[in-house]
């Protein structure tokens, strides 16, 4: 399996057990011998789709299910620990009623993608919040300086289009006027991540499990409104809402969607312009993407010293 096919496979345990956990609305209620069993239940679904896996293969999938099950357990006591309800998964923007857009002078860009987990809550005052959020098999760190580099725009470009428009399907699916309005609550990148923890001795599976739940990294950004972040987190977890650097005000979330329209704005000039010059940019790592790229060799930008 390669690690596209192993970031399939979690995205498709989480989707199906959070679609299965939800109809029962209490996540509270799922005890961890509940959610192992649904975890294994759809990590069997899933191995029939693979036809007739080689020994290898299963027993990477073993592996990968104990990840998942880890992933659940941390999910659903996040999700009992709130408000916001997952009200829809793997939604495709397109299929919301008009298409979002972003509007350049009399240029119309038709946006498009579809959103792992769109999560909902309505406040005292009747606002609708939405907080979406993506599903990471490695490391995600949200940064605003990629936002106007042009990189990472995914999340905060379908936050932006759910949260500028009217969208009566949505609405209707949520069991809200068609004229509904939605805020921003936040974006949030959930990684399986957990990396490695060595202990001193020999641990249960139980409090190994515990403890790696609680090294699952969130990163985004959250709405910095107490009763929003408390409908998010009533424990207040800063795992899950992020610290303060993280959380922006109404006024800092509309900031940073003009700044994300703006950086939209640069890439269609430049497209437009004819401009497709080859300039690698450095990940957070500081190595070149040219040691990656199959078309190295025979680019002339590229650096050629690992070849």
């Amino acid at each position: 399996m390669s690690a596209a096919e192993v970031g399939n496979f979690i995205h498709y345990v989480l989707e199906k057990a959070v679609d299965r956990a939800k109809a029962t609305a209490d996540f509270a209620a799922h005890s961890a011998k509940a959610q192992r069993e649904l975890v294994e239940e759809i990590a069997a679904e899933y191995r029939l789709r693979l036809g007739d896996p080689t020994p290898r293969t299963d027993a990477l999938l073993r592996r990968l299910t104990a990840l998942a099950r880890l992933v659940i357990a941390g999910l659903f006591a996040e999700l009992a620990d709130g408000d916001f309800s997952p009200a829809v998964l793997e939604l495709d923007i397109s299929t919301i009623g008009k298409r979002p857009s972003v509007q350049i002078g009399d240029i119309t860009i038709p946006l498009s993608g579809k959103i792992d987990r769109v999560d909902f809550w309505q406040a005292p005052d009747g606002r609708s919040y939405l907080r979406v959020t993506d599903y990471k098999t490695g490391t995600k760190e949200f940064s605003m300086k990629d936002i106007q580099q042009g990189f990472s725009m995914q999340m905060l470009i379908y936050l932006m289009a759910l949260c500028r428009g009217q969208y009566p399907e949505l609405a209707a699916r949520l069991d809200l006027p068609e004229g509904t309005v939605f805020h921003p609550a936040g974006i949030s990148y959930l990684s399986s991540n957990v990396g490695t923890e060595l202990t001193a001795g020999r641990r249960s599976a139980e409090d190994a499990l515990r403890d790696a739940s609680d090294r699952l990294a969130h990163s985004g950004l959250t709405l910095n409104d107490p009763e929003v972040m408390r409908a998010i987190s009533r424990s207040q977890s800063e795992r899950v809402l992020g610290n303060e650097k993280k959380r922006l005000s109404q006024v800092g979330f509309e900031e940073a969607f003009n700044e994300l329209s703006a950086t939209i704005c640069r890439i269609v000039g430049e497209m437009k312009s004819g401009d497709a010059t080859a300039e690698p940019h450095a990940g957070s790592g500081g190595s070149s993407p040219c040691n990656y790229c199959g078309f190295a060799p025979v680019c002339r930008k590229a650096e050629k010293s690992s070849f």
